[in-house]
């Protein structure tokens, strides 16, 4: 019987000590996965915030008004909504109606607005001492200001006229035909695309062209069909890409249907 109790004794015993050791990392692992819930959580509400200021401004960029206070109150929102989340937050100077020339394909995207906000987190992981954490967001959108054409108004019935297309797929480097997205010839072609979120959720960086440090805005290049990565446009591996545009479109470009597909 004193056999037993001592067994009894010692395995309690060291029940304790394996308690001792693993509660504090089960604790530190719980601490830890709350913390990233709230970062991420943040994260989001600034990525809000920024998308919901910057679509007014661009609404209301046929009379600059909104422009003057863009900054102002973005910042205010933004330390509102994270006032015990974030340390600070800083937008950085933002481009207002501004040309962009794409280096990759010679395309010119004009009456540009871009913006991005680095902020600190006020938030800490408890018994790890981690160096104070940054985040960034940025958005590009172009104003609504429409553009100026002249020459005689549209009539009514010209007005009344449905001119929606489909949506066709084309070579912008080389080629003369669009196609549809099934077509054999672009099915297996990147595809250029606005790099998001999403983007990095679904794709990860290539390792030959790095494209790590391009901000969410930029113009990547994606393998939809058979491809893990986003690339830039100068990777060996975007030898040509694919852009989608509507069928009348890309009859006034030039391009007819390819001939296999239909277009």
């Amino acid at each position: 019987m004193s056999i037993l109790i001592r067994k009894l004794i010692d395995r309690r015993g060291s029940l304790a000590v394996e308690a001792a050791i693993v509660l504090p990392i089960f604790l530190l692992a719980v601490f830890a996965l709350a913390s990233l819930i709230r970062m991420t959580a943040v994260e989001e509400n600034i990525g809000n915030a920024l998308v919901d200021e910057t679509r007014l401004l661009a609404a209301e960029a046929k009379v600059p008004i909104r422009a003057a206070a863009y900054q102002t109150d973005l910042t205010d929102r933004i330390m509102d909504e994270n006032f015990s989340e974030i340390q600070s937050a800083k937008l950085s100077p933002f481009l207002y109606r501004i040309p962009y020339v794409d280096p990759v394909n010679g395309r010119t995207y004009d009456n540009l607005i871009g913006a991005s906000v680095d902020y600190v987190y006020d938030i800490s992981i408890p018994m790890l001492p981690i160096p104070m954490q940054t985040g960034s967001t940025t958005v590009l959108t172009r104003a609504f200001v429409g553009s100026e054409l002249k020459g005689s108004p549209m009539s009514f019935d010209e007005m009344e006229k449905n001119d929606s297309s489909k949506m066709v797929w084309v070579f912008p480097r080389s080629g003369t035909k669009y196609h549809a997205s099934s077509c054999r010839f672009v099915a297996n072609e990147p595809r250029e695309t606005i790099l998001t979120s999403s983007v990095r959720h679904g794709f990860s960086p290539c390792k030959i062209c790095k494209p790590n440090e391009l901000r969410n805005g930029a113009l990547v290049y994606c393998f939809p069909t058979s491809g893990k990565a986003y690339h830039t446009g100068k990777c060996t591996q975007v030898e040509k890409y694919v852009i989608e545009l509507s069928e009348n479109e890309a009859k006034r470009n030039g391009y007819g249907a390819c001939g296999v597909c239909g277009g």
